[in-house]
């Protein structure tokens, strides 16, 4: 088998496991709005071996363009090696490559928000940053929490 069909091989296995990346994906994302944690970490493994697929394509990918190279230090560009049928492959896994970038922001912005909206609430809840457990009692051991409930009802 040639390089070039060879690479177009394993070009057919990683459009197939990016689809299903961007499934995964959007699973991912239905799993933390749903508030499904059990689905969210069940997920979690099949991404992880998904993206790692990902990985071993891109190194298969550096691997052909070296051996396809003339000159070790010249940039050669994919397109230009392959066929037609090809380059519409190539085309279709990068547009998918794109839609799963987004989904993989739009998932990050989401926990980034999640985790902003849950130390915000902390913060309201916690009485003061600089008192810990043992701060909330007074030099003669009432409890601060109970004066500043009767601040609050007396304003």
């Amino acid at each position: 088998m040639s390089a070039t069909a060879n690479f177009s091989a394993e070009l057919d296995e990683a459009i197939e496991v990016l689809n299903n990346l961007e499934i995964t994906l959007d699973n991912e994302f239905e799993s933390l709005k749903s508030h499904d944690l059990e689905t969210f970490q069940q997920i979690q493994s099949n991404k992880i071996l998904l993206l790692k697929s990902l990985q071993r394509f891109d190194q298969q990918k550096t691997q052909f363009l070296l051996a396809q190279s003339q000159k070790p230090d010249s940039s050669i560009e994919l397109e230009n090696l392959l066929a037609n049928k090809d380059k519409e492959k190539w085309h279709s896994f990068l547009v998918c490559l794109k839609n799963c970038d987004e989904l993989h922001r739009k998932i990050d912005f989401y926990l980034a928000q999640k985790i902003q909206n849950t130390n915000a609430i902390l913060d309201i809840l916690q009485i003061n940053k600089s008192h810990n457990a043992t701060k909330l009692y007074d030099a003669y051991g009432n409890n601060k929490l109970s004066t500043i409930g009767n601040k609050i009802t007396e304003a």
